[in-house]
């Protein structure tokens, strides 16, 4: 008796590993892109609470919100922890963070940290996250 598989044995292995594939790719592609998304409300609520740190300080904010990440009104630098933020999340994340983004609803007051998707990444985001995420002074988290 000679000892092997059969090309039929064979060909339904390969048959049970292809179903196996097709189920688990897209679950693991959807998986990847919520991962992505995961770090959105830490780094808002971190220029949310640099937000209120800077109109709190006289010589800076002076009662006023920044209105960028690296620039109050004045264009002078705002304080180092946007600026660090700014500067450790755009080149490593799958979004740009910035300050009182006028695309959120409600005026700045509900737009004091934005999240906006980088373009050449849109797809690698889940769609509901495709146009930004902002986030007010509660830290309660809006995205669109």
């Amino acid at each position: 008796m000679k000892k092997g598989f059969t090309l039929i044995e064979l060909m339904i292995v390969i048959a049970i590993i292809g179903i196996l594939a097709a189920v688990a790719i897209p679950m693991y592609s959807d998986y990847v892109k919520k991962s992505r998304t995961a770090g959105v409300p830490d780094a808002l609520a971190s220029i949310i609470q640099a937000q209120l740190i800077f109109k709190a300080d006289v010589s800076s904010g002076n009662g006023n919100y920044a209105t960028s990440i690296t620039t109050n009104a004045s264009g002078a630098s705002t304080t180092a922890m946007m600026w660090k933020l700014q500067n450790g999340t755009t080149s490593d994340s799958f979004f740009i963070y910035n300050t009182g983004n006028a695309t959120c609803a409600n005026g700045p007051e509900t737009a004091l940290a934005y999240g906006n998707v980088k373009a050449s990444l849109a797809n690698e985001v889940p769609g509901d996250w495709n146009n930004g995420a902002c986030m007010n002074t509660d830290k309660i988290l809006k995205h669109q």
